[in-house]
Formats: structure tokens, C-alpha cells, sequence
């Protein structure tokens, strides 16, 4: 795959990382702010990859959207930071799509959800599920 998408697959991955630090823990280290937007950012550029990629529909990724804006807000975090974050990904993942051949879109989806599974399936023996 170029390497079009592996800036934000590490981002991804730090950010759902992330997600298993209490929000009270990571504001004694930072802008719980600047946190959230971060966390909006990495789900609006999966919800994108997902999309683009025929990996869900519509209904199903604004489903998927409002049921994570909901637990960002359970986290602590306000839905101004989670919404700004969210845009702000999409935006991302959409101007760099337009640059990509049709192989490279298809590598790029190839390649994104063998990362996302191996997150899973890390994050997964990591809570012992």
C-alpha cells in the first residue's frame, strides 16, 4: 500500500489506546479538551475508511457515530470536542482519498482492515476476551 493511510493508522491506534485510560487519568496529563477532539478525529477517519471502503452503510455508520459520540460523553468528554474531532477526520480521510488510484483505494481498505482486526484482536487478549 502507499503509504497514504499509515500516519493515521498509528494515530488510530494510540488513540484507541487511549480509550482504556480513564478520562480522569488522562487529564492530569493533558487538555481533556484537546483529548477529546483527538478521540473524534480518529473515529470520524474510521467511520470514513469504513465507509469508503463498503465496509457498512450509511444508517449503519451514523448509528455507529451517535452510539460513540454517547460514550465519549459518558468518558468525561464534551460532544463540542467529540463533533470538532469528528468532522476534522473526515475531512482528512476524504481529501486524501481523492489523491488515490483505484488500486491504491484498494490496497489502502486491504491494509486498513488487517490493522483494525489486529488492534481487536490485541485489545481483545489485553481484557481477556
Amino acid at each position: 500500500m502507499s503509504n497514504a493511510f499509515k500516519p493515521l493508522i498509528c494515530a488510530m491506534t494510540v488513540t484507541l489506546a487511549s480509550l482504556a485510560i480513564p478520562p480522569s487519568v488522562s487529564a492530569q496529563g493533558g487538555d481533556l479538551a484537546a483529548i477529546g477532539e483527538q478521540m473524534g478525529k480518529s473515529v470520524g477517519a474510521m467511520n470514513t475508511i469504513a465507509g469508503l471502503c463498503g465496509d457498512a452503510t450509511d444508517s449503519e455508520l451514523a448509528m455507529l457515530k451517535q452510539k460513540q459520540r454517547a460514550q465519549h460523553q459518558q468518558s468525561g468528554m464534551d460532544a463540542a470536542s467529540f463533533d470538532r474531532g469528528f468532522s476534522s477526520g473526515e475531512q482528512q480521510v476524504q481529501q486524501k482519498w481523492q489523491t488515490l488510484s483505484a488500486s491504491e483505494r484498494t490496497n489502502a481498505c486491504v491494509e486498513v482492515k488487517q490493522q483494525f482486526e489486529e488492534m481487536a484482536r490485541q485489545l481483545g487478549q489485553t481484557y481477556g476476551q
